[in-house]
This record gives C-alpha cells, structure tokens and sequence, in this order.
C-alpha cells in the first residue's frame, strides 16, 4: 500500500479503471459495472472514514493484500487468495473484506450470519496460511506465531473476529 495520506479523494478516482478492470475480471457484467464502481468506491470511504479501516490498511510488519498462497491441507492441495494479511505484535493477521450490504432485519444477527457464511473460508485460508508461516518460521528456527482471523464489513463499518481451528 502507498500509504493512508495518499488515499484521498482524488486517488480514488484515479482507481475508477482499475477497480473497473478488476470487476470485468471477476465476472461483472458490463451492463452492471458502473454500479459495481459506485459500491467499490464506497466501500474504500467507508473504509478510509473507519478508525479500523485505516488500522487495516496501515503499514504492518509482512503486509500483503490479495497474497495467493497455497499449502498440501489434509492431503489436498489447497490454493487461496488471502485479502490482507500482516504481523503486529508477534501475532499473523488474516482479514477477509466482504463488501454486503444489509438490506433490513436485526443488523446484529446480519453480521453474524456473515461470519458463520465465512467461517469455513476463513478456516480454511487460516489453515494454509499457518503451513506457510511454519515453513518459513522452521526455516529461521522461531515459534510458531498465534494467527487472528476477522472478517471486515465497511459497509456496514463491522470488524469481527473469527474464532478458527488450526
């Protein structure tokens, strides 16, 4: 990342082709990018306007976005693209973006049946993350480091913790 000072509002219309590009590349129809768009700039202001947000999108020790990782799990290769991730205080961070939006109803039980949606991806992104770390943290003889999960929601301005099994 650039930096949380350069992301202002200029910056994030110089992202409109980029955003866009990336929306074509994941299946969105043409005749719905420009709401794509409008829903991916919101979410980097919301992002952007979240004392969280910005924590995430900080500069960390070991910070990646959109790290493609892959690890042998169970016997199964498994690949994943992890949407952010770093290290602060020892401990391997590991956030899962989700841009919904709740439309009506209990907006608690919402966030929660988010994270009960996501839990087995988050699982199993944890899971191959951890391989990775413990490959490496072999390699320099340290201990494995704890891994903490969450699942963010700008939209709805959420940050949740995910409990996970490794």
């Amino acid at each position: 990342l650039d930096g949380l000072p350069l992301w202002d509002a200029a910056r994030l219309a110089a992202a409109r082709p980029a955003i866009a590009a990336a929306l074509l590349r994941a299946g969105v129809l043409p005749n719905e990018l420009e709401q794509g768009i409008a829903r991916v700039n919101h979410a980097l202001r919301r992002t952007l306007e979240d004392d969280r947000g910005r924590w995430l999108l900080s500069p960390h020790q070991e910070h990646c976005c959109e790290l493609a990782v892959s690890a042998v799990i169970g016997g199964e290769l498994q690949h994943v693209r992890i949407d952010r991730t770093f290290i602060e205080d020892g401990t391997r961070w590991l956030i899962d973006y989700k841009i919904t939006e709740q439309l009506g109803g209990d907006p608690l039980r919402f966030v929660q049946m988010q994270v009960e949606k996501y839990r087995p991806d988050i699982e199993r992104y944890a899971r191959v993350l951890r391989a990775f770390d413990l490959r490496a943290q072999t390699l320099r003889a340290d201990a494995p480091r704890p891994v903490r999960c969450a699942l963010y929601l700008p939209l709805l301005g959420r940050f949740c913790e995910v409990e996970v099994e490794l």
